[in-house]
């Protein structure tokens, strides 16, 4: 009996392979798929990996936390932590009402990086009290066509700071980031 590589066997019939499935790929598919409804769904099943893995923190808090590792854990919470990895790497906010999104540290959609803020700014804006977008939102500014921000003198940032904070209003309105009457949303 010969033996043939893997990269044959999973090929698919049509270009002369077996057409069996990658069951590593296979695995890796189906554990982000359990680690997104955990996410993203309320049922039964979330509500009890939530009390027993991820309690007392919410499920915000968790997804933004760098470290989730716990030990004597599940053989499936670890695929789902591995496959988590992959996931948050590609985790967006749909903008919508501005009340869950935290500034300088939660991407929007299309924000590519555009959504980190340095440590002294991020630590200026929590001095402030302003955690989450709609905090700096400016009616003052705001017109139908377009969504006004409060500038950093505004905020009382001095130094550097401002330019930074110009910076950030200014990646929110190329990417045409409207506060409007529904909860973000995790995409």
């Amino acid at each position: 009996m010969s033996w043939v590589r893997w990269d044959c066997i999973v090929l698919p019939k049509s270009l002369g392979g077996w057409g069996l499935k990658n069951m590593f790929l296979f695995s890796k598919a189906l554990a982000g798929k359990v680690a997104w409804r955990l996410i993203s769904t309320n049922s039964l099943w979330t509500r009890v990996l939530q009390h027993k893995y991820i309690a007392p923190l919410s499920m915000l808090d968790w997804i933004r936390t760098e470290d989730k590792k716990r030990s004597r854990v599940s053989i499936i919470w670890k695929a789902i932590l591995q496959a988590f990895e992959v996931i948050s790497k590609g985790l967006a906010w749909r903008v919508g009402d501005g009340h869950k999104l935290l500034i300088g540290k939660d991407p929007w959609s299309g924000s590519d990086g555009a959504h980190i803020l340095s440590g002294p700014l991020c630590n200026k804006l929590e001095l402030r009290v302003l955690r989450f977008l709609y905090q700096v939102e400016d009616p003052q500014t705001t017109t139908i066509w377009n969504q006004g921000w409060c500038d950093g003198v505004r905020i009382g940032l001095q130094g550097d700071l401002p330019g930074e904070w110009q910076h950030y209003t200014q990646a929110l309105k190329s990417a045409h980031i409207r506060l409007v009457q529904r909860e973000d949303e995790m995409i």
